[in-house]
């Protein structure tokens, strides 16, 4: 019984141990870092500050890290940096408490947000943004760096992502959640549908134009089986000009057939576009005919 107490204690007393900070390591990646500034290295600098930082904590390395980061253009992690170093330097009672102020309320209107609108119950729905869980900030503003940012949604659903892309300064995206589309939606932006529906029509159209080539191609088809019959008897014993005749019009058949299914189909899919269109994604699609004296053929492309 003792000796399973003795073991109980050995393990807390390991686990509580505080680890070293390696405050020549954080000296060091401060000096490097100081001198990559002044080379213009700002890359390569930041994750030098970084390191100083968490080996060693202090104000002024926090400060250098994020003035670091609002020169590489990581505007949300800089102004975070700045509000931690304005707490700290009040927890310490430092002067430069004000200077890191100055320096956050000055960053704060380039500082782009995402908020993650619920829709629906949700009751499982839980929510990442690059990798981080962001369940507990859905429909809270969240501060975000410029490029691409993933977010994933699980819950009662299948997995689900989306990605939004930070192009500017102070942009403010909205995201609903769980995710439907590839399509983050930017307040002001034009109506969700428009995009497809204007698709739905041009196919629909064009399925209207391949159809009426194919009818052209009937209509030949009749004619030339029309012509054939002053060469054949009524037993159908043609001449070789008959003959030819009915295999063109059989040829022209098989066209006409192969465009007017290839259109019909090209309507169809316009309507489907045009009447599932509640949220616009990025469609393309054509049909159109292939003839050649040798081939007939049909092509519908859609692209999402």
């Amino acid at each position: 019984m003792s000796c399973s107490s003795r073991l109980a204690i050995v393990l807390v007393l390991a686990a509580a141990a505080p680890a070293r900070a390696d405050k020549a390591a954080a000296d060091v990646a401060f000096s490097e870092a100081k001198k990559l500034i002044a080379e213009g290295k700002i890359a390569e600098a930041c994750p030098k500050f970084e390191l100083s930082q968490r080996e060693d904590p202090q104000i002024g390395t926090l400060l250098n890290l994020a003035d670091c980061h609002e020169r590489l253009g990581k505007l949300a992690m800089a102004w975070a940096e700045f509000r931690e170093a304005i707490d700290l330097a009040n927890n310490r009672r430092d002067d430069r408490e004000a200077f890191a102020r100055e320096r956050s309320e000055k960053l704060a209107p380039r500082v782009s947000y995402v908020t993650l609108v619920k829709q629906g119950d949700g009751a499982n729905l839980r929510v990442s943004l690059d990798g981080r869980d962001v369940t507990a900030l859905v429909g809270v503003g969240i501060p975000i760096d410029p490029g691409e940012h993933v977010i994933v949604t699980t819950g009662d659903g299948p997995e689900a992502t989306t990605k939004v892309k930070v192009t500017k300064d102070g942009q403010k995206l909205e995201v609903r959640v769980p995710v439907e589309s590839a399509e983050p939606v930017e307040p002001g932006s034009a109506p969700s549908g428009r995009t497809r529906r204007i698709v739905g029509l041009a196919t629909a159209g064009t399925g209207l134009v391949v159809a009426g080539i194919g009818l052209v191609f009937g209509k030949r088809a009749f004619d030339q089986y029309e012509d054939s019959r002053e060469f054949c008897d009524d037993a159908n014993r043609c001449e070789p000009q008959g003959a030819k005749l009915i295999d063109d019009a059989n040829s022209s058949a098989l066209k006409s057939n192969i465009l007017i299914g290839v259109g019909v189909g090209a309507v169809a899919i316009g309507a489907v576009l045009w009447l599932t269109a509640p949220k616009e994604r990025r469609a393309a699609v054509t049909a159109r005919p292939v003839v050649a004296p040798d081939t007939v053929a049909g092509v519908i492309e859609l692209q999402f």
